[in-house]
């Protein structure tokens, strides 16, 4: 086998829950290659596009640790930071492509889901200070690169404006938009703060983070080790959702600290709002992807009264 050889995907997938209600997805590299033919290692290229000191690294890190461990070191993955190897929607291109992996012309893509993660509920930081719907007006804000995203804060009243992840803190210095959204912790790591001053409570979206590999890729690992790799990736986003947890709750501290203010806001009527913005565009959504976000909130909601 070649070291050139590619395939394999991990995907971005964002369960949209409480204005949304929708699932869609973005596509990141894998890559898998053989090192060592003598010690048959095998090694995962994991790509995202948030920083070292964000928990979704973190939880990657102790994936890739857990799974050192667990299989004595013959399988690997390297965590690819910063969007290192491209953006989640040049990613996508480049899996469609088949840059990334060796078969992307399938109608449907063959994978084995290998974990989540949590990025947990995004709120909205601004410029000014946003405590209702109306507030939201000809704000000029960043969103991910979806149509649902886009129309739920066209139906606040919002400019919704699509960029690359790595682009957005410039685009609020430069006053290209007003506003962007985000897990708060992502505020302070990306110093958001220093210009924006004002964080709203919107809770519009809550993200997960399927960990994805292809059918091929799942089948270089060798029978005797895949429960040993799934056990290992298991401990690691365990580990992720208490690193976001305390990170949110650190970041808050800290950005208080800053100036920065943080507003509730009523996220029933922003509900409201999107869903009759669905309905006109005529938006629906399989019932099997409801059930299964239905559930994923009564988890939450249940896990939170703990």
């Amino acid at each position: 086998m070649k070291s050139s050889e590619r395939f394999g995907i991990i995907r971005r997938a964002a369960t949209v829950i409480l204005v949304f209600v929708v699932m869609t997805a973005v596509m990141a590299g894998c890559k898998i290659s053989n090192t060592s033919l003598k010690s048959k290692q095998l090694v995962f290229r994991m790509s995202i596009v948030d920083g070292e000191s964000s928990p979704i690294y973190k939880g990657a890190k102790a994936m890739a640790d857990s799974v050192y461990e667990k299989t004595d070191g013959r399988i690997k993955i390297v965590v690819v930071t910063g969007g290192a190897l491209g953006d989640e929607r040049g990613s996508t291109e480049l899996c469609s492509q088949g840059d990334l992996i060796e078969k992307a012309a399938k109608e449907k893509l063959n994978v084995h889901v290998i974990g989540y993660l949590e990025s947990g509920f995004r709120d909205t930081f601004s410029k000014k200070p946003i405590k209702e719907i109306g507030d939201f007006k000809g704000v000029k804000i960043r969103t991910m690169q979806n149509q649902y995203h886009m129309a739920a804060f066209q139906s606040f009243g919002a400019m919704p404006t699509a960029m690359a992840y790595n682009e957005v803190f410039t685009a609020l210095q430069q006053g290209t938009i007003d506003a962007c959204e985000n897990a708060v912790s992502n505020c302070l790591s990306n110093g958001y703060y220093e210009v924006t001053k004002d964080v709203t409570y919107t809770h519009h979206v809550f993200t997960y983070i399927p960990v994805m590999m292809s059918d091929k890729a799942w089948q270089m690992i060798p029978e005797e080790l895949r429960d040993e790799f799934m056990e290992g990736c298991r401990e690691g986003y365990t580990a992720q959702r208490k690193y976001l947890k305390d990170t949110n709750r650190e970041a808050v501290k800290v950005l208080k600290k800053k100036g920065v203010k943080f507003w509730n806001i009523n996220t029933d009527e922003l509900k409201m709002s999107y869903q009759k913005k669905a309905k006109e565009k005529g938006y629906t959504f399989d019932k099997k992807w409801q059930k299964a976000v239905d559930q994923i909130l009564a988890d939450t909601k249940q896990g939170g009264e703990k």
